[in-house]
């Protein structure tokens, strides 16, 4: 899901449900819930769904052999 997609969902619920605070599951399965506490992070993915921060991404990169364009920037919610 793109940043625009998750906030045209958002403004649609919020307009139905009003100001609400935002949760979380934990896992696919419901297994336990916990509110969002912080601000989007921005991160990089690499193909195993590993997360880089851009600080690290430089020394990952080299030692893998790899250029940014092996890993997709994304917007990590929590």
């Amino acid at each position: 899901m793109k940043i625009s997609e998750m906030i045209k969902n958002l403004e649609e619920f919020k307009a139905e449900h009003g100001d609400l605070d935002c949760w979380y599951a934990r896992d696919d399965e419901g297994n336990g819930y916990q509110e969002v506490y912080y601000s989007p992070s921005f991160m990089y993915a690499d193909e195993d769904g590993e997360m880089h921060n851009k600080e690290d991404l430089e020394e990952y990169l080299e030692y893998y052999d790899l250029t940014v364009e092996d890993v997709t920037p994304v917007c990590i919610v929590n």
